[in-house]
């Protein structure tokens, strides 16, 4: 399954953003440079034979960095603001990641009043979302994903929540 996202998508989903309840620790902070201690970006696919997870690579900027951000990218112009608290620079690669069968991993779910939530799921169900869709309502695909430790087997996926 091939997935784009770009600036129009994220505009249209805080648009429509449902009521959230997120830890703070888990919102919006720029994302370390490719190459540190995790990794950022859209899964493009996941190999369960592998098992592994295609990555398009990208950077999340809170808002005042991603101000700098979007304008040096050209997305807004000098005078401009962000229309949303963040900023997703896409880094136009791809990377295949090993995945750690006990992987730990961390998507979007919700509570019992209906809020987001930040909502763990074995790797054996995540892998069946992207071949089937998910087993119930209780938790939604995220446009992006953290992914530790950027080099050797991937032993952390996290949501990223996207207002």
């Amino acid at each position: 399954m091939r997935r784009s996202y770009g600036l129009i998508v994220v505009v249209l989903l805080a648009a429509c953003a449902p009521s959230i309840t997120i830890e703070p620790a888990s919102t919006v902070s720029p994302s370390p440079p490719p190459a540190t201690d995790r990794l950022f970006g859209a899964i493009a696919g996941i190999d369960p034979g592998a098992p592994s997870v295609d990555v398009d690579l990208a950077q999340f900027f809170g808002l005042e960095d991603g101000i700098e951000a979007a304008r040096e990218d050209g997305a807004i112009g000098p005078n401009e603001d962000l229309p949303n608290p963040f900023y997703v620079r896409n880094l136009h690669e791809r990377r295949t990641l090993a995945l750690a069968a006990n992987a730990t991993v961390v998507v979007l779910g919700y509570d019992a009043e209906g809020n987001t939530q930040m909502t763990p799921v074995s790797l054996e169900e995540f892998v069946l979302f992207w071949r089937t869709g998910p087993a119930s309502g209780a938790w939604i695909d995220a446009l992006y994903y953290w992914f530790s430790p950027p080099d050797g087997d991937v032993d952390r996926i996290e949501a990223q929540y996207i207002p």
